[in-house]
């Protein structure tokens, strides 16, 4: 008995890590495939492991990945993909956009590398390891939010502000707003 349950664990995890993997490279296409080659081909987006289990939860009931947004930011009626993710030097948040011959990158931000496995976070009291900001897309589907929650200890107390940072694209680029909460 106990060695048909491992075996039905084993086989339960092989098959929900296939679908992650599966479901994780079908957010971009090909022509966004090679617009990132070009402009970086060492460019590797984060994957849903790498955030904390706050942030996956809500990736999971909001029914998107925490590391990218699909939007026609432009309005050309073509997709656009916001993409969190890093190369070997840097973590970058970049817009893959839609143009007549395909698509260009654009790049939001760009910080030192961060190692994920060495970020801690105090969500509701709770301390977590990954990635701890959220992407959320604007009514509009022209922009987005890249929000950080406060962090609070076990008793409530404010241990860091929290911070929204609104991207909105207008006249052919993105523009910044900042709000701390």
């Amino acid at each position: 008995m106990i060695k048909r349950c491992l075996f039905l664990t084993a086989v339960s995890i092989f098959f929900s890590i296939a679908f992650t993997t599966h479901a994780e490279e079908a957010v971009i296409n090909k022509k966004m495939v090679a617009a990132l080659k070009k402009y970086n081909p060492r460019f590797v987006a984060w994957k849903t492991g790498d955030y904390t289990p706050t942030i996956q939860k809500d990736s999971i009931e909001k029914k998107r990945y925490p590391y990218a947004l699909i939007l026609d930011v432009n309005g050309d009626k073509k997709n656009d993909l916001i993409l969190d993710g890093h190369d070997d030097k840097n973590s970058l948040l970049i817009c893959l956009i839609s143009t007549p011959k395909g698509y260009g990158v654009i790049v939001l931000r760009q910080i030192d590398l961060l190692n994920p496995e060495k970020l801690e976070n105090m969500n509701d009291g709770n301390k977590e390891t990954g990635l701890n900001y959220y992407l959320w897309p604007n009514k509009e589907g022209t922009g987005f939010t890249l929000a950080y929650p406060q962090q609070t200890d076990t008793k409530g107390n404010l241990l860091n502000d929290g911070a929204m940072i609104d991207y909105l694209f207008k006249d052919g680029e993105f523009q910044e707003s900042y709000q701390t909460l």
